[in-house]
């Protein structure tokens, strides 16, 4: 198996995982599954496992939750210290508290807004606040600012460095 999607879900749905029904793992695996993956119509996979509705209405919400967060931390720096959610007349604004750079993670975010909103059906709007800087709202239809964006080859060199950084340090666990 080297599609990443489909392993996740085979190691949760073949793990028993205490206190939770085969219903509720299969509502797991399948969000992890469509995290990465494109997602399916009712129609498609209702046969395959013979999910109601109302499941598949959950997997779509979890999927889409968690496809926010995964875009939110997409460094692995764990920059957002705090983030608020207000929901307003169909806009769910999300407040992002961070005092680092958060452009990767707002650049990701650009395909999985869309998602979100067709799922949940409501507007979804950052604003971001920083120490020392105003509050500023950022409408992600609107991204087109320069500054907002990060060169792909210094990002991945950059990564890679930590990687050996991390492979050369005797106190790390080797998984």
């Amino acid at each position: 198996m080297g599609d990443v999607a489909e392993c996740s879900y085979q190691i949760i749905m073949a793990t028993e995982i205490i206190g939770l029904s085969t219903e509720e793992r299969q509502i797991i695996a399948n969000a992890v599954r469509y995290n990465t993956a494109e997602f399916v119509y009712y129609s498609e996979i209702a046969g395959e496992v013979g999910m109601d509705r109302s499941v598949y209405l959950l997997i779509a919400k979890l999927t889409a939750i968690l496809r926010i967060a995964n875009a939110m931390d997409r460094s692995h720096y764990q920059k957002v210290k705090n983030m608020k959610a207000m929901l307003k007349d169909r806009t769910l604004l999300l407040t992002v508290d961070s005092e680092q750079d958060i452009s990767l993670e707002l650049g990701l975010l650009m395909d999985k807004v869309e998602f979100f909103e067709e799922v949940f059906g409501i507007r979804l709007v950052f604003r971001r606040q920083e120490k020392g800087v105003r509050w500023g709202t950022m409408d992600l239809k609107n991204f087109e600012k320069p500054e907002y964006f990060v060169n792909r080859e210094l990002s991945w060199l950059k990564f890679d460095d930590r990687v050996l950084s991390e492979a050369r340090d005797k106190k790390s666990a080797i998984v």
